[in-house]
């Protein structure tokens, strides 16, 4: 094994996910799990909501999850209600606990998104 230089713009795997008329739709990179860059521990990439999209709420009942935001600025939700979130801050998400994203501003909202251990509850597309 070796360590790896992953380069968002052209590494990994992009897709959307949800839709306009949900108001659910985001842009996928999936950049790291066992297939892309070996990883045994890891599954992670980036997530990107336009302007007024959420993720709808989930849960992740077999993964802890790390998110940290890279640009934009929306809310956090769980089950004790909405955060505020904004450039440089993080969420940790315990296993199995509701949660979601919303877009509140006018430019995308981007977060970096990790798991561990690898979830077989999130679709790679």
């Amino acid at each position: 094994m070796k360590g790896v230089v992953i380069n968002p713009e052209k590494d990994g795997k992009s897709f959307d996910r949800g839709s306009v008329g949900e108001k659910s739709l985001r842009k996928i990179k999936w950049l790291i799990d066992e297939e892309l860059v070996h990883s045994e521990q890891f599954v992670g990439g980036l997530a990107t909501f336009p302007p007024g999209m959420a993720a709808p709420p989930h849960t992740h009942p077999d993964a802890e999850e790390i998110n940290i935001v890279l640009e934009g600025e929306g809310t956090f939700v769980t089950p004790e209600g909405a955060k505020p979130v904004k450039i440089g801050e993080w969420q940790f998400i315990p296993k199995g606990v509701e949660h979601s994203h919303r877009n509140t501003g006018k430019e995308p909202l981007t977060i970096v998104w990790v798991y561990s251990p690898p979830t077989k509850s999130v679709p790679k597309n």
